[in-house]
């Protein structure tokens, strides 16, 4: 099995220091048009993917939301779900979905708990009734 392809590698091929290849590849304007395209050709020479653990530690932010549902076996939740994931996809989020157990949920905290434990950037209610199972 092909070990991963670092960032360090790529500058290896390039013929850049890593924090070249970074800067390429944050668009960042401090680094001449030449090097900018050998490094993006050894990037798709080499297949690399940057890590999105690294770049969500870099930036602080998961670009993940939470979202909290129920009822998806009926037409209209699973529409809106449909709805929020590709908005999402557009704008470079994922989804973590966390289905309730039925629309009258008693007690919803836990599953906040667990979206909030997961560091996502924000949730999304996407359930008609809340109730008083907020705390």
């Amino acid at each position: 099995m092909r070990q991963k392809v670092t960032i360090r590698d790529v500058a290896a091929a390039a013929g850049v220091s890593h924090q070249t290849v970074s800067r390429v590849i944050n668009d960042r304007p401090d680094v001449a048009e030449e090097t900018r395209r050998r490094v993006w050709q050894v990037i798709e020479e080499l297949n690399y993917q940057p890590s999105d653990l690294a770049r969500s530690l870099i930036r602080q932010r998961s670009e993940t939301l939470g979202v909290v549902t129920a009822g998806l076996n009926y037409f209209g939740p699973s529409r809106t779900l449909n709805g929020i994931t590709r908005q999402a996809e557009e704008m470079g989020y994922t989804l973590l979905l966390k289905e309730l157990p039925d629309f009258r949920a008693n007690d919803v905290q836990p599953i906040l708990n667990s979206l909030l434990a997961r560091q996502v950037d924000g949730i999304i209610w996407a359930v008609s009734e809340v109730g008083n199972n907020l705390r």
